[in-house]
């Protein structure tokens, strides 16, 4: 590449790689000596961990002078998160972790000191046997690798009948030293690697939901995406390498025979000159190594259930919906607003919107109306066909988790029901909206519905008029519902 392209090259990665971007920071070492302290013995740390030994470091570094601002410790681990060096993962408990452009930079500023010849001369070794192996493997000629073979076997037994004779080449303390250094550095690379497939993972996530977003699909189409893509993430060029690392690593002989052989060099003297997190690290390497590779496999695994979930649920053409209507009416905001029209201008428009309870993001969800209920108005009080503004005006929302939990408690004690008898036994007393509540409790919990049956209810609605509506047959028991009523999404 030329001189102006290595230009190009490196003004991007400076301004688009978190790990240049953390490298760069104001405090950056301070925030790379938190990173080292905060997750010296775990992968990962629960938040309120993180948040208390970051309101104490920051308390002692604004009592020495070494910090500045006035800033408070959440901010900063949210902003660490955006920024891209910490990632945050949800479950019953808040956790954070390294992600790999944090890594990099700790192994770019660890290095900067304690670089050797010995530990050059050491690496070279390394990868002269890694080279002289994947030479063997990738040559196609059977003669080739016997040839290759035979020439270690020769090797080998040279140094049998040296040992033999009593001719032992003995490294010098120094020269062991840096090969147990190259062991160590070659382990902290190997637990840094998760962090990448982690981030690799959580790209091909998000690029195969970014195509869904864009790519106008049908329902029909839904199916064949997702065989398409429910085993991408595990295909791809990161999946595969891990899977092959993560199989070596659960092959018992390989991992004992690595686990004694790390046990037998702590023994030796040399070992004593290694610091104590260094001897604890690489005794524990075996399993460290063991844990984060379940860990990547777990998160991959959740990573596909949701991805399956996004698909089958098709949240991506709904939010694209949600999305072109907002810029809709952005653009018919902006004209009212060239026009000279006022903000407070009074309409003749009411919108009966109902109340909003949201537990979590997760549990939004748009309101698909496709059942049909129809309703009838008996003869003994005939509806107007219009509604004035004060009446609208007048309309209460139902709270939808309220009737889901007087529901639930009917179906504990009476076992399961159709809303028409669940409605027979606690009459509708908010009118129509009441029983639409009914039928999205019923769908939000996935309640039974035979083909090509209907039920008919009577109610009185707000107003004094007696209603009568047909609704498709929804069955519900109680063990349909999750503990936590209040996180249905309806």
């Amino acid at each position: 590449m030329s001189f102006r392209g290595n230009i190009y090259k490196f003004n991007r990665l400076q301004h688009e790689h978190a790990a240049w971007s953390l490298l760069r920071a104001n405090n950056s070492s301070m925030i790379i000596a938190f990173l080292v302290d905060l997750f010296a013995d775990e992968s990962e740390v629960p938040y309120e961990q993180a948040r208390v030994a970051l309101e104490a470091n920051l308390t002692m570094a604004r009592d020495t002078g070494l910090w500045e601002t006035d800033t408070s410790a959440p901010t900063y681990l949210n902003q660490w998160v955006q920024a891209g060096w910490m990632r945050d993962r949800r479950g019953e408990e808040t956790t954070l972790a390294k992600t790999d452009a944090a890594e990099v930079a700790i192994r770019f500023a660890q290095g900067l000191e304690g670089r050797t010849a010995g530990a050059s001369a050491s690496r070279l070794m390394i990868f002269q046997d890694a080279v002289r192996n994947t030479a063997i493997d990738l040559n196609p000629s059977p003669e080739a690798r016997i040839i290759h073979l035979e020439a270690q076997m020769g090797a080998l037994k040279r140094q049998i009948d040296d040992l033999r004779s009593g001719h032992v080449n003995h490294l010098s303390e120094d020269e062991q030293f840096q090969r147990l250094m190259a062991i160590y550095d070659l382990g902290n690379q190997l637990t840094g690697d998760f962090s990448l497939v982690e981030d690799n993972i959580r790209r091909i996530d998000q690029q195969i939901r970014t195509s869904m977003y864009d790519s106008d699909q049908n329902r029909g189409d839904t199916l064949s995406l997702l065989l398409e893509k429910e085993s991408i993430l595990a295909m791809s060029a990161p999946g595969q390498a891990f899977d092959g690392f993560y199989q070596l690593l659960r092959d018992d002989t390989r991992s004992g025979e690595l686990r004694e052989r790390l046990r037998e060099i702590l023994t030796r003297h040399v070992a004593e000159r290694l610091t104590s997190k260094q001897r604890r690290f690489l005794a524990k390497l075996v399993d460290i190594l063991a844990a984060e590779s379940d860990r990547v496999i777990t998160h991959r695994r959740r990573t596909e259930e949701s991805l399956r979930v996004y698909i089958e649920s098709n949240t991506a053409k709904e939010r694209k919906v949600v999305d072109d209507l907002l810029k809709h009416l952005a653009k018919q905001a902006l004209h009212l607003k060239e026009l000279g029209v006022s903000p407070k201008t009074p309409t003749r428009l009411s919108l009966p919107s109902g109340s909003l309870k949201v537990h979590s993001p997760a549990s939004i969800r748009l309101y698909d109306p496709e059942d049909a209920i129809i309703l009838d108005s008996f003869e003994e009080n005939t509806p107007s066909s219009t509604l004035s503004n004060s009446a609208l005006a007048m309309l209460d929302a139902v709270d939808v988790h309220a009737v889901a939990h007087e529901v639930h408690d009917i179906l504990v004690e009476q076992g399961p029901m159709t809303i028409s008898q669940l409605i027979s036994r606690r009459p509708i007393e908010s009118g129509h909206e009441e029983l639409i509540a009914h039928i999205r409790v019923a769908r939000a919990v996935h309640a039974t519905m035979p083909d090509g049956e209907y039920d008919r209810v009577e109610f009185v609605d707000r107003d004094g008029s007696r209603i009568r509506a047909t609704i498709p047959t929804l069955i519900l028991s109680a063990d349909l519902f999750p503990e936590d009523i209040d996180a249905l999404a309806m």
